[in-house]
């Protein structure tokens, strides 16, 4: 005697996880509630990149020349 209604839905039914969990990609994404959803990671990454440099500037004394590489960020 075969399988019954149970036992094939079981199969099928881990058959099918098993598939899935093989082949689409996962993974944990962080999220933020207070940011807008237009920021994406890469805008993010932009803007801490621009508070960094400005820091820097801040720190070794506000020359003209790091002045310019601010405005390139």
């Amino acid at each position: 005697m075969g399988l019954g209604v149970n036992e094939m839905t079981e199969v099928l039914t881990s058959t099918i996880f098993e598939i899935l969990s093989t082949h689409i990609p996962n993974r944990v994404i962080k999220s933020n509630d207070k940011d807008p959803p237009w920021i994406t990671a890469n805008i993010k990454a932009a803007i801490k990149r621009k508070s960094r440099v400005f820091r820097k500037y801040k720190d070794r004394g506000c020359r003209l020349e790091d002045w310019k590489v601010i405005k390139q960020v």
